[in-house]
C-alpha cells in the first residue's frame, strides 16, 4: 500500500537492513579541468574501489537479484551510477569486466537529452549521457542493471500531481521500451523525496524507490532506501567505511544523520 513500510523477506547471511548501496555518478581518466560538482571518480579510484571489494570478499549485486528469490552472496554490496553519463559506457564497463562485476545505471527516461541540462543550467560543464546504443550496450552485457531516474532529472517534490505522474511512470515506459526488459528501481533525482513522491514510485509499479543519504534501511522501506555518496577522494580507509554494513551505526554515532 503506498505509504507504508515493505520489507524484504531475508535468508541472507547478512541482513539486508545494513546491505551497503553506494552512490556514484561519472567515471573519468582524470579529474575534470573545469570546476563543476565533485560528481566524479577517476577510474584508478574506482579501480581501487573494486579491487578492496575484492580482497574483503564483498560481491556486487543488483536490485533484481533481491527479486529474484537466489540466496545472496554472504557480503553483498550494490554500486549505484546516476544519470547515465557516456563516461559510464567508455569507462564503467570496462572496469566492471576486469573486476566481474555488477552495478545499476539510473538513466533519464527522454532519450532526447544528449547533456546534462540540469546542471549547465548553472554554469556547470556540458557533460554527455549515453544515446540509446550504449545504454542498450551496458544493459545486454549481462553486468548492468537499468534503472530510471526520471524524464528530465526534475526536482520532484517542485512539480505538480499530472508532471509528477509523468516523470515516474513515462520513464519507466520509455526505458523498457528500449531495452526490452523491466525497470525495477527508480532513483529520486537530487534525493528528494516526500511521501507523496515515494507513493507515486511504488503506485507505478517499481519494486524499489532509491534515495540518498537522506533515506531509510533498504528493509525499513525499499521505497525510500538511503545510499552512501561516493566523492572523488573517497579512498582508503574512507571507502572502506563507506562500504561497510556499520557504517550507518558509525555515522549515528558520530551525531551524523
Amino acid at each position: 500500500m503506498p505509504g507504508g513500510h515493505t520489507r524484504l523477506n531475508d535468508d541472507s547471511p547478512m541482513p539486508l537492513f545494513n546491505l551497503p548501496i553506494l552512490c556514484y555518478h561519472r567515471v573519468v581518466p582524470e579529474p575534470p579541468a573545469e570546476p563543476g560538482p565533485n560528481i566524479y571518480v577517476t577510474t584508478d579510484t574506482l579501480t581501487r574501489h573494486l579491487r578492496q571489494l575484492q580482497r574483503r570478499g564483498m560481491q556486487t549485486i543488483t536490485f533484481a537479484d533481491l527479486l529474484d528469490g537466489h540466496p545472496l552472496p554472504r557480503r553483498p554490496i550494490i554500486l549505484t551510477f546516476d544519470d547515465g553519463y557516456r563516461d559510464n559506457h567508455e569507462h564503467l564497463l570496462p572496469l566492471l569486466e576486469q573486476f566481474d562485476a555488477r552495478a545499476v545505471i539510473f538513466a533519464l527516461g527522454d532519450r532526447g537529452l544528449a547533456t546534462n541540462a540540469w546542471d549547465t543550467a548553472h554554469g556547470s560543464p556540458v557533460q554527455p549521457l549515453m544515446n540509446d546504443t550504449e545504454l542498450r550496450a551496458c544493459h545486454d552485457s549481462g553486468r548492468v542493471e537499468i534503472g530510471s531516474h526520471g524524464l528530465t532529472h526534475a526536482h520532484l517534490t517542485q512539480i505538480d500531481p499530472q508532471e509528477l505522474e509523468r516523470e515516474i511512470r513515462a520513464s519507466k515506459t520509455r526505458l523498457e521500451d528500449l531495452l526490452g526488459a523491466p525497470v525495477r528501481s527508480f532513483a529520486y533525482p537530487y534525493g528528494e523525496w516526500e511521501p507523496r513522491e515515494r507513493a507515486a514510485v511504488e503506485s507505478a509499479g517499481y519494486a524499489f524507490g532509491i534515495a540518498t543519504d537522506k533515506g531509510l534501511p533498504l528493509a525499513h522501506d525499499r521505497y525510500a532506501a538511503a545510499r552512501r555518496i561516493v566523492f572523488p577522494d573517497t579512498r582508503g580507509f574512507g571507502f572502506y567505511k563507506k562500504s561497510s554494513h556499520w557504517y550507518p551505526a558509525y555515522r549515528r554515532m558520530l551525531g551524523r544523520t
